[in-house]
């Protein structure tokens, strides 16, 4: 199994949800307005003719404190 191609489909759904959470709700106090979702870093294989066995990425996640907890999820 490629861990890159496994790590796409997480990396799909991140930006999907980040996505949803730039919909609002806004927070003016805060740049972006909105609570905000992203990939830092992505690092796997080791040439391009192997086939990587391991793969991480680096995610952050920003909450604007003064709106409702919502969830990501769709």
């Amino acid at each position: 199994m490629n861990a890159i191609h496994a790590m796409a489909e997480v990396l799909t759904d991140a930006a999907a949800a980040a996505g949803r959470l730039a919909l609002g709700p806004f927070d003016p106090a805060f740049d972006p307005p909105y609570s905000s979702l992203q990939v830092g870093t992505v690092k796997g294989g080791q040439a391009v003719n192997i086939i990587p066995d391991l793969c991480s990425a680096e995610f952050e996640a920003r909450y604007c404190r003064r709106l409702p907890l919502c969830t990501a999820r769709p």
